[in-house]
């Protein structure tokens, strides 16, 4: 069956799950976990947009309090993206969430696809945040569109 046909149990289970990945957010935010943060809080949005595609009854107190949370969320979004740009210098949003999807070691790449062509000999390949990074002699070729590496990956950390 299609979620929007599911019933209230099947709400039920995703205003659940959009509680624990917003506590969750809440509590990596106010542990200075910046980028678990972000990624948390982004997937209560994705949560919060099932539930709409549900068709809830929106007079229920779930749903009210879902809409509720919903600003703030998108609230405490803004602010911590806008540390993580400053943490990490990012130069857009596309490579600020590549970099927190990077740290979360997240599947799913935020940023464009690299280029297919092959890495010199002896070089090294690496994957940040869904971009592949050529490492030669200790020196990163960034693909078009990156500006540099995420602060862990700079230090060596990868």
């Amino acid at each position: 069956r299609s979620r929007a046909s599911s019933g209230p149990r099947c709400l039920s289970i995703l205003y659940d799950a959009a509680e624990k990945q917003r506590s969750a957010g809440y509590m990596a935010l106010n542990g200075r976990k910046y980028p678990e943060a972000y990624v948390l809080l982004l997937r209560f949005t994705k949560f919060y947009d099932m539930v709409m595609a549900s068709k809830p009854d929106k007079k229920t107190p779930e749903f009210r309090a879902l809409q509720r949370q919903m600003f703030t969320v998108v609230d405490a979004l803004e602010d911590v993206k806008a540390r993580l740009y400053r943490e990490w210098g990012a130069a857009d949003e596309a490579a600020a969430a590549a970099a927190a999807a990077a740290q979360m070691g997240a599947s799913t790449p935020s940023a464009p696809p690299p280029s297919g062509a092959a890495p010199p000999p002896g070089s090294e390949t690496l994957d940040v945040g869904g971009w592949q990074v050529v490492v030669t002699d200790g020196h990163a070729v960034l693909p078009e569109g990156m500006t540099h590496l995420p602060g862990r990956w700079a230090r060596g950390a990868a």
